[in-house]
């Protein structure tokens, strides 16, 4: 964006792959352990500190003066998506009755595959704004997405599979399949109710 180069200036080769990979590479390197913390803090807490940490990235993209405060701020929300990117699956799938779980946790890639065209053309249609804006506006739109990602997860239900290995970890361990949980039977739901 000519906006962008004007800010920053032209940048070189090098200078251009390490600010395209410096949110690549920390979103790959903490998804390994996204599924660590997920079980420690619940999914819907890695998701919403992923989004959280996502958004606070975005933002000091956003705001950026300058390389030094741009490259860390993609870093920062390589974090981020690491954890909530990771987690938003595993949590899909915990959730969703097994008949339905295929088709609704391969929603998440065809939303991010419609996702990456509306960053181009909301990329398109701000590159003739006559400011810093024309690329700032994408990282704010960015940060509010994942505020909103964030607040969001508060009025979830959390996934039953990781409250049964919190709250009775001890008598429930051998359990895998919770297919009974989506059962129509009043007993079942009232057994969920308990956890």
């Amino acid at each position: 964006m000519p906006g962008f180069l004007v800010s920053f200036g032209a940048l070189s080769l090098t200078v251009h792959g390490l600010v395209v990979s410096s949110i690549l590479l920390p979103a790959a390197f903490t998804s390994f352990f996204a599924g660590h913390l997920a079980d420690k803090v619940g999914r819907l807490n890695a998701i919403t500190l992923g989004a959280v940490i996502y958004a606070v990235g975005a933002a000091v993209e956003a705001g950026a003066v300058s390389l030094t405060m741009f490259i860390p701020g993609r870093a920062l929300a390589g974090i981020g998506e690491g954890f909530f990117l990771s987690t938003v699956v595993v949590y899909i799938c915990e959730i969703c009755p097994p008949e339905r779980r295929g088709p609704v946790a391969s929603l998440v890639q065809l939303l991010t595959t419609f996702g990456i065209p509306a960053g181009y053309f909301n990329c398109y249609g701000s590159v003739n704004i006559e400011s810093p804006y024309s690329w700032r506006l994408p990282f704010i739109l960015q940060a509010v997405l994942a505020v909103a990602l964030a607040c969001t997860c508060r009025f979830l239900p959390s996934s039953p599979r990781w409250e049964i290995g919190v709250i009775r970890p001890e008598q429930d361990r051998q359990l895998t399949d919770f297919s009974w949980i989506f059962s129509n039977s009043k007993r079942n739901w009232s057994l969920l109710e308990r956890l």
